[in-house]
């Protein structure tokens, strides 16, 4: 029987990728699975993906095969990584082979496993999805998993973290063409809906007004989709579609698409502002950890969209992680809503919601001295209660650098201590930490901290 060729790639596995991950595929020329490989080493074994596509009949050698399946290796890759939650990159590729090759008739068929988790069903129904005409979903998941490559390229440096909020952005514009004429036709019956009450409890007319009301409808529409409706327009559109949306959701929006512009059509930048380790300035001087959370909040939404259960759960931590809105924290700073320690944790009274120091270091940033000294005599406390805690250190140090230059007294030296406590904790943190994961660049000055950091590096070189 004739021998197949097939271009054949093995790709190393990230390095955070769960050991129980069992993982199978077909897709068009193409077969997948997750497996050990031989790494040139008799006794050396890596996990990763063998990823086999099968020659076109045009292809007359290996540099023809490897050029024209290029764009169904980037597709497989882009799957990989949506579907595991763990981006895998031809950079990460260590063998790469053209060859005759006969598969097993007994091979394994589409699988995908973590632990007691079945996600088969999601598989086929992602396989599906991409291979239907006119599909957006490969561009969808390339823009995803570029920005993931962005994401784990900026720990340390935010070298790439304007390109990843980009890319984030665009996929999420890219879906909105699957929602336009869902957005139109609602627009649509809801000024339908409002010219004919108009007509009948305004102006009392109980003529047939059918015929205008249509052309109404059609110049109102013109003027609103003559460049009228925003991006945030557009992506909370999407949520609430999906009931995804609410109050502080929306807020975050808000923030991710200034920042986008802020990118996208430039913006004047801040000397002074710039992250310790960042080798370019930043256009959006945005956060990677608000970055990192619209990236669940896109994956969530694009699970919803296709009809898939595997990334659904993430809605409920981002509604957790994202901060208040500013609506609702400035009736906290303005005493409409009271808060209150309930099992350690700080609840707005009367509700169940839980708000994070996330949030307190968000608007501690952001706002003016006026209010941060609001801030500290609302939120003390809640502060000076607050027992380290080792498993949320990095939390509480970043809180701790926030508040360490404070006008209180008693929160400044408890803020002091908490760092130190870290530092002894995880040491690392004096030479690995990187404010921007948890904070944009602002005026506050960490004095307290630079000197201490200073009298800590000089002491353990003595050592």
């Amino acid at each position: 029987m004739k021998k197949e060729y097939y271009s054949f790639h093995f790709v190393q596995k990230h390095s955070d990728m769960p050991s129980d991950l069992k993982l199978s595929f077909s897709f068009d020329r193409s077969y997948v699975i997750y497996g050990k490989m031989n790494n040139h080493d008799k006794n050396h074994y890596c996990k990763g993906f063998m990823i086999l596509i099968k020659n076109q009949n045009h292809c007359k050698n290996a540099i023809e095969a490897f050029k024209y399946n290029r764009s169904q290796y980037l597709i497989i890759l882009g799957i990989i990584s949506f579907i595991t939650g763990y981006s895998v990159h031809i950079t990460n590729e260590t063998d790469q082979i053209y060859a005759p090759i006969n598969l097993p008739k007994d091979r394994q068929g589409n699988k995908l496993i973590f632990g007691d988790k079945d996600y088969t069903k999601d598989l086929n129904t992602l396989l599906s999805k991409i291979q239907a005409k006119n599909s957006l979903l490969p561009t969808i998941l390339d823009k995803l998993r570029r920005a993931s490559h962005h994401i784990e390229s900026s720990y340390g440096t935010l070298m790439y973290i304007d390109d990843a909020l980009l890319c984030l952005v665009q996929a999420l514009e890219i879906l909105f063409n699957e929602y336009d004429d869902k957005m139109k036709s609602n627009v649509k019956l809801q000024i339908n809906n409002f010219l004919k009450s108009f007509f009948t409890t305004t102006l009392f007319d109980k003529t047939d007004r059918g015929g205008l009301i249509k052309e109404s409808e059609k110049n109102i529409l013109k003027f609103l989709y003559n460049g009228k409706v925003g991006l945030e327009a557009k992506i909370k559109f999407m949520l609430h579609f999906h009931s995804m949306l609410d109050e502080n959701i929306s807020y975050f929006i808000d923030n991710i698409v200034k920042a986008r512009n802020k990118i996208a059509h430039g913006n004047k930048l801040n000397a002074d502002n710039i992250y310790i380790y960042s080798n370019f300035f930043s256009s959006s001087d945005y956060p990677l950890k608000d970055t990192m959370l619209l990236m669940k909040l896109v994956y969530c939404l694009i699970s919803k969209h296709y009809g898939l259960t595997r990334w659904n759960n993430q809605i409920k931590f981002v509604k957790s992680d994202v901060p208040l809105s500013y609506d609702t924290f400035n009736c906290i700073l303005t005493g409409q809503l009271d808060i209150e320690d309930v099992d350690g944790k700080i609840i707005i009274s009367e509700t169940d919601y839980h708000i994070k120091w996330s949030t307190v270091i968000f608007y501690y940033t952001r706002l003016k001295d006026y209010d941060r000294k609001k801030i500290e005599k609302i939120f003390k406390k809640f502060f000076l209660n607050n027992v380290f805690d080792p498993h949320n250190c990095k939390e509480i140090f970043y809180l701790s650098l926030v508040l360490s230059e404070a006008y209180d007294l008693e929160i400044r030296e408890k803020a002091r201590g908490n760092i130190k406590l870290a530092i002894e904790h995880d040491c690392n943190l004096i030479y690995t930490y990187d404010s921007s994961i948890y904070i944009k660049p602002n005026d506050l000055k960490y004095e307290w901290f630079e000197e201490y950091i200073r009298v800590y590096s000089e002491s353990t070189k003595q050592d």
